[in-house]
């Protein structure tokens, strides 16, 4: 069951202060095991927004025992395994010293995940209660309208609880079922190399009707458990940072269950206030399931 988390979004924010098949090579190892695992592609949900694995990707795994005796001093924030796509094959990037102690004969569970800046391991990190671990993204404070804290989230898909064997050299297993960590993906068109470099001081509201707002996406969260989820951005209010991609700015919520006769887009320039403006009437954003809108940038306005 997936856990959805709403926490304290200062609090947070202070303590900081995401079928074919791709085989590994059996050759590939680390510390002395060999890895027969295979990799599914992306859920048709997911290639709504990313068509299939490439060169550089990279997926973080986490194994029973994961942080399961940790406190704050020891706990670990780093994958327990990380694979990397060569373009061709998924092939063993880095893994941590205690797996090899903790990997079962009898079997066990595991779970994946990847984000799409591909570089999880320079994410700031902080243990929360269980230990959990959360990892957050770059953010940005809002100071221009009501001092909000910003997280500009990335794309996340990831598979939970998945059985692998071990033999005492060998760890096999098949990643698949991803689940995508966004219902909602808003895409702001541009080829203006000036406004994707901006991306870190941007931010989009989505204003539903009078006083709704789309339900944010935050830190990826990967508990004890082995369950991987989200926290809501800082912020109730709608706003969610950008993130640079090859046609674009990239907005990622997590929901909306709202209607409203109008929808007002509002991007804002962070480092200097600006505001540009785009409003919809008589369009559904709600989000039963996955959906992705595109916004041509030189549709918003300029507005006071």
């Amino acid at each position: 069951m997936k856990k959805t988390i709403i926490l304290a979004g200062f609090a947070l924010m202070a303590a900081f202060s995401s079928c074919n098949k791709s085989e590994m090579p059996e050759a590939a190892t680390t510390d002395g095991i060999k890895l027969n695992i295979t990799v599914a592609d992306l859920s048709p949900e997911t290639k709504a927004v990313k068509k299939g694995w490439e060169n550089g990707d990279r997926l973080n795994l986490y194994f029973e025992g994961w942080n399961e005796i940790a406190y704050k001093d020891n706990f670990q924030n780093e994958p327990d395994l990380i694979l990397k796509y060569d373009g061709s094959k998924w092939q063993i990037e880095s893994q941590v010293a205690s797996l090899s102690s903790r990997l079962k004969e009898s079997g066990g569970k595991f779970s994946a995940f990847w984000e799409s800046s591909n570089d999880l391991i320079n994410y700031e990190s902080i243990e929360w209660g269980a230990p959990s671990v959360y990892y957050g993204h770059h953010w940005t404070k809002n100071t221009h309208t009501n001092n909000q804290n910003v997280m500009h989230a990335n794309m996340v898909v990831s598979s939970e609880q998945i059985d692998y064997s071990f033999n005492g050299s060998t760890l096999t297993a098949a990643i698949s079922n991803w689940t995508f960590g966004t219902k909602l993906k808003i895409l702001v068109k541009t080829d203006d190399t000036a406004v994707k470099g901006n991306a870190d001081n941007l931010v989009l509201q989505v204003k539903i009707g009078d006083d709704r707002y789309a339900i944010t996406k935050g830190c990826i969260v990967v508990f004890t458990d082995l369950t991987i989820s989200h926290t809501s951005s800082a912020n109730g209010i709608g706003m969610q940072g950008a993130v640079a991609e090859s046609d674009g700015l990239a907005f990622y919520y997590q929901y909306n269950f709202y209607t409203g006769s109008e929808i007002v887009f509002t991007l804002i320039d962070t480092s200097n206030g600006n505001k540009k403006q785009y409003t919809v009437k008589g369009k559904d954003l709600t989000t039963d399931s996955f959906k992705a809108i595109s916004i041509d940038y030189n549709n918003f306005k300029e507005v006071e």
